[in-house]
């Protein structure tokens, strides 16, 4: 008995060697992601091509080639975990499956199916229709500017054939003309100036000592005056303009000191012809679309003198 031990003692030993040796072997042969070239033949029973697993393939890499689902090749060929494979490992490539574009194993090539688009159907792969059409998958990505080869949508139009300039299929014949659309009308240039006439005294009679364009109504004399031959008390002006005006509610806004009267088209809208110290006013009024005339009339007692304008639609 004790030499039978002895002999069967190095036969162990033997055998721990070649299991740890086939361990090390596997976890030295990591699953990459490029994908070498595939090659097989007419496999027996329910496969329709057997594939020799080469060093860098991964099982998603060759389900992709041949246009297969990852679990459709595990179930096929028993494969618990899809990252337990190994160089020279024999796949069966299920049965009704098409190979990868570029390698049809000894079989011709597919004859290329009429039309220039094809609609993708449920578990279609970009591989599969480039194979159907006698194309490639470069060649299919280039015609439709796809950046993803994985990215497609059932239902999604692909153009198949360069030679074909017709428009997409299913398309309701002719575009309908435009309904021709009047001229746009511009509304006239807004002026940007109001005329004024400046008057001797403050109420706006006789004739103006001088008339000028003024940009704005924002002026602030202090206890002088605009010069120009009126004194710093005692002088009126009035501010007359036409401006375009969009349809819509206004609010004039209005700083005093001291009197001032606001018209739009000969309406009056603020009212505070009287002496007072810089006060805020405001005045609403609704306008059409089009050109309006805008009166300001503004009187000087003593002491300061000032007065601003502004309007925003509301």
């Amino acid at each position: 008995m004790r030499k039978i031990l002895q002999m069967i003692r190095p036969l162990r030993r033997v055998g721990l060697l070649i299991v740890l040796s086939a361990t090390i072997s596997s976890l030295l042969l990591p699953g990459a992601v490029l994908a070498a070239p595939l090659s097989g033949r007419q496999g027996p029973g329910n496969c329709r091509w057997i594939h020799n697993i080469q060093y860098g393939q991964t099982l998603e890499s060759i389900a992709n080639y041949y246009g297969v689902g990852v679990y459709a090749l595990m179930q096929a060929n028993r494969i618990d975990n899809p990252n337990w494979i190994y160089a020279g490992q024999r796949l069966c490539i299920p049965a009704g499956m098409m190979p990868g574009p570029g390698d049809n194993n000894g079989y011709p090539p597919p004859r290329p199916m009429p039309g220039g688009f094809y609609t993708v159907q449920p578990g279609d792969t970009l591989a599969t229709i480039a194979w159907r059409y006698g194309v490639d998958v470069p060649f299919l990505m280039r015609l439709n500017g796809l950046t993803d080869p994985n990215c497609l949508e059932v239902g999604q139009v692909l153009r198949v054939s360069a030679g074909d300039g017709g428009g997409m299929p299913d398309q309701p014949g002719p575009p309908e003309r435009p309904t021709p659309q009047p001229p746009v009308v511009q509304p006239p240039p807004i002026m940007n100036d109001w005329h004024a006439a400046y008057y001797n005294n403050n109420r706006l009679e006789g004739n103006p000592v001088f008339e000028r364009n003024d940009g704005d109504i924002n002026f602030d004399w202090g206890t002088g005056g605009p010069g120009g031959g009126l004194g710093d008390d005692n002088f009126s002006v009035r501010w007359t303009r036409d401006t375009y005006f969009a349809a819509g509610n206004y609010r004039f806004y209005a700083t005093v000191d001291d009197g001032l009267r606001l018209y739009v088209d000969n309406k009056l809208i603020i009212d505070a012809w009287r002496v007072q110290p810089a006060t805020n006013y405001f005045g609403d009024i609704h306008l059409d679309s089009g050109n309006h005339n805008v009166r300001v009339e503004y009187s000087e007692d003593a002491g300061g003198a000032l007065i601003h304008l502004t309007w925003n639609r509301y």
